[in-house]
């Protein structure tokens, strides 16, 4: 009895997480240009969160391939032309800016793993497509 009840606490901690990290996570298509994906680029796509209220995304630089306006889709299914703000090549990372609609306030505070203990359970979140 007390491992079902373990197990129901892990479940409704989990979509408790979900539930407020959700909104906060994009799903990246590597150009845009007007309304339409640029044909002929690379079909690389990224699943990330937006880190503040003024829009910053943290990447892969191999999936916005070098896109002039990367498109971010927002959790909700808006579509919004992203700004690149700075890249690395050498880790393989970029930040990505996007204007935010109105009164959206999703965002995710990232972590600190210098309080992570050995054996503790993570989550790992991305937008499902």
């Amino acid at each position: 009895m007390n491992r079902i009840r373990a197990d129901v606490r892990r479940y409704v901690w989990l979509i408790r997480i979900y539930k407020q990290m959700a909104p906060a996570t994009v799903f990246i298509k590597p150009a845009l240009t007007g309304d339409c994906l640029v044909s002929g680029m690379s079909s690389s796509i990224g699943l990330e969160i937006i880190f503040d209220h003024q829009g910053v995304i943290l990447t892969n630089a191999h999936a916005v391939d070098q896109a002039a306006k990367p498109l971010v889709v927002l959790y909700a299914g808006t579509p919004l032309a992203a700004t690149l703000v700075r890249v690395d090549p050498f880790t393989d990372r970029v930040l990505l800016r996007v204007n935010l609609p109105k009164g959206h306030r999703a965002k995710v505070l990232p972590g600190n793993s210098d309080r992570m203990e050995i054996g503790q359970e993570v989550v790992a979140f991305g937008h499902p497509f």
